[in-house]
């Protein structure tokens, strides 16, 4: 979560693009969406009775989504 709030708030300071209220507003919409999308894919998922595939530090593995 952090991390992906470092990236915007690099973009967009850098950039100048926003002032402070502005980014703040926009970081939480960010957040939000990705948040609401990734929650839809696990119950499509779900549904049908899939699974997940995820990576952390070059390994992939997958994760049935009725575990999740």
């Amino acid at each position: 979560m952090e991390k992906k709030r470092f990236i915007i708030h690099y973009y967009t300071t850098n950039y100048k693009v926003m002032n402070e209220r502005e980014l703040s507003k926009f970081e939480e919409s960010v957040i939000k969406g990705a948040s609401l999308a990734f929650q839809r894919l696990v119950k499509k998922r779900k549904e049908e009775n899939g699974e997940l595939v995820f990576a952390r530090n070059g390994q992939i593995f997958r994760v049935k989504a009725n575990d999740l």
